[in-house]
């Protein structure tokens, strides 16, 4: 029964939205998964979805869903990059992997208007200023 399966709430994992300029000098915005444990997450599963209004009209991103075979210990992968439109969405990440023959997993939900340069911290591993949730 699904009551009997044990909840396994993720920790020391955390996303981050960061501004970037890719090599063509445009400005984009990244999302990065950071892993702080001391060994590699395996199987990661990643599932977006994000909801909000342009011009008045609402709209909800295509949900994505996201493979990862590992995240390095101390280290970050990125998920994916974001129009900069969406950044007034609310963005939703439920992320999923496997540590020690079991599931884990957090949902992450940056709220519409959250990503502001007044909220931007130095995102740990990729060295760069973004938003981040742990």
């Amino acid at each position: 029964m699904k009551e009997d399966a044990p909840h396994n709430i993720a920790s020391d994992i955390g996303l981050a939205i960061v501004n970037e300029t890719s090599e063509d000098s445009k400005e984009e915005w990244n999302v990065y998964l950071l892993n702080f444990k001391e060994k590699p997450l395996d199987t990661v599963l990643i599932s977006t979805k994000g909801t909000g209004f342009i011009e008045r009209h609402a709209i909800e991103r295509q949900p994505k869903r996201h493979s990862i075979p590992e995240v390095p210990a101390q280290g970050f992968v990125k998920i994916e990059s974001i129009p900069f439109s969406f950044l007034n969405f609310t963005n939703e990440y439920w992320v999923s992997y496997f540590e020690d023959h079991a599931l884990y997993d957090k949902k992450y939900i940056f709220l519409p208007e959250s990503v502001v340069k007044d909220n931007f911290t130095q995102v740990p591993f990729i060295n760069k200023p973004g938003i981040m949730l742990k």
